[in-house]
Formats: C-alpha cells, structure tokens, sequence
C-alpha cells in the first residue's frame, strides 16, 4: 500500500532539482521551470490539530514539507507555493478579515500561484478549492476532493491552472 504523499514525492524525484522547459498544452513553457521540495526543521504534530490543520495536511508537512511547482525561474511570475503551517494561519487570517463573508470556520490556506492572488484552500470537510481574488466563494472551482488530489492534478497537468 502506498503512503499518502508518495506519488508527489515520486513526481519530484523524477522531475529532478535543474529547471527545464517542459510542455504545457501541447506547447513548451515560455521560461525554464523549477520543482522542488524543502523539508520542514519542525514538523507539525497532532497537537497542531488545536490550530485546525487537518490530518492529511499534518500528514503532508510531515511527509513533503513545502514546495514550490512548476516555478518560472526567470520572472517568478509562475508557479505554485505550499505554505508551511505558521504561514497557512496567517495567511488565513488576513484572508477572513477582508474577506469575512467568503471564508468559513475551518477554511485554511495552504498555497499559493506565483504571480497572481488565486490561493488553495482546503475546507473543513478537507475539500480543496482555488480561492479567486475577484470572486465569491460560490464561484471558487473545487480543484480537488482533498489536498493531495488537487496536487496530482496540478501535477498532472503541468502546472496548469487546470480549472480555467
């Protein structure tokens, strides 16, 4: 049986550390991208549960660490960012004061696109959607039924914002 996370981690020892252009829709990306993994000092345990991270994201910072996908090594102006625990909350909540009508209890931050404002959320009941900057939240495109499957997507799809 396969630990969660594993199939990321495979995907990254694959990818391996040197940026290169890939090909996103049948094109080859603009600028040289980068994946790469950078393990947590402190990994969150189950008493980090208080602060509302799911398991499977204890699981995910324990497993992985943050990441950065599919990153234009160029510009900085592509890509996706996982944050790590202390930035998922402060994030959150600087998100749910000037957005208080759009975020619930439960709702946490967990990632970042390069260059614009769309951020990942994972909901309470571990749905992941793409939070965009414009938008209510009935308009936020579930990207995935929890955290590691919008990351195989995003994956999957070459850093493609797969939803537009």
């Amino acid at each position: 049986m396969s630990t969660p996370y594993a199939r990321v981690l495979e995907f990254l020892r694959d990818f391996g550390s040197e940026p290169r252009r890939i090909v996103q829709r049948g094109v080859a990306s603009p600028t040289p991208l980068r994946c790469v993994r950078f393990p947590l000092s402190r990994t969150p345990g189950t008493q980090d549960r208080s602060f509302g991270f799911r398991p499977e994201l204890i699981e995910f910072w324990n497993q992985v660490g943050v990441l950065r996908l599919f990153e234009d090594t160029e510009y900085g102006q592509w890509g996706l960012v996982t944050l790590p625990p202390y930035a998922c909350i402060e994030v959150t909540e600087f998100e749910r004061k000037n957005r208080p009508t759009e975020f619930r209890d439960g709702d946490l931050i967990v990632a970042e696109f390069l260059g614009d404002l769309e951020k990942v959320v994972v909901t309470a009941d571990g749905r992941a959607y793409v939070c965009l900057p414009l938008d209510g939240r009935a308009s936020w495109p579930l990207v995935g039924t929890d955290f590691e499957e919008f990351l195989l997507r995003f994956i999957s799809s070459g850093g493609v914002k797969f939803w537009d």
